[in-house]
């Protein structure tokens, strides 16, 4: 459905909605009241590439029984079809198997590059879906969950514990459906610069901070 609109990611004419985050990740039973933003079909569709792959990281990752029981069904019968073949070769050759004393697992690795994108797509949709035009500026994430090389996850969360943990700053979103994806943020402008922080909860288990600066 066009929308009258500027695009949440680049301000230009929006041509669908787009749900932030991806619908995929909800069960088909929790499935109202999505989060929607405009979006033009650079910053919909072309995206739209890096949703199933991240709907099985987020579940693989989730500890509540929604995530468990969507991988075992929906996510897994979408990696056996025929056509996601690409898909599940490139999420098998992505694994490196680790020993855990008499048992093993899988750690999964993960383009950092894909990473970025995925949440920044969520980062900014929700900046618009809060403030109501594009963000602008240079997007960031980082998780616990999603480890990536050469990042000071320890120094990180010092630098933001001070806004995320005020509730003066941080304010929390009302979502129809918080067991699967619920989220807190807060907005500064000083000096002609703007900071958006927000802190995204999957599954009720996979955290990830999220800002924006410009």
């Amino acid at each position: 459905m066009a929308s009258t609109k500027p695009c949440y990611w680049c301000g230009g004419k929006a041509s669908s909605v787009d749900h932030v985050p991806s619908k995929s990740i909800f069960p088909k039973t929790k499935r109202t009241n999505l989060i929607t933003v405009p979006a033009c079909d650079a910053h919909n569709q072309q995206l739209a590439t890096f949703d199933e792959k991240f709907r099985f990281y987020l579940q693989a990752r989730g500890t509540n029984p929604d995530a468990l029981q969507e991988l075992k069904t929906t996510t897994y019968r979408g990696l056996t079809n025929p056509k996601a073949q690409g898909l599940a070769k490139g999420l098998a050759k992505g694994s490196v198997r680790i020993n855990l004393g008499s048992a093993f697992t899988y750690a999964l690795r993960i383009d950092p590059r894909e990473q970025n994108l995925y949440f920044e797509k969520i980062i900014r949709g929700l900046y618009f879906h809060v403030v109501g035009r594009p963000a602008g500026g240079q997007a960031l994430s980082f998780s616990k969950d999603f480890m990536m090389p050469g990042l000071d996850y320890v120094e990180l969360q010092k630098l933001l514990n001070e806004y995320l943990n005020d509730p003066n700053f941080m304010t929390e979103a009302q979502v129809a459906n918080p067991d699967i994806f619920r989220f807190k943020y807060g907005r500064s402008q000083e000096g002609g610069h703007e900071i958006f922080i927000v802190a995204m909860l999957f599954y009720q288990g996979v955290e990830v901070i999220g800002w924006l600066h410009k």
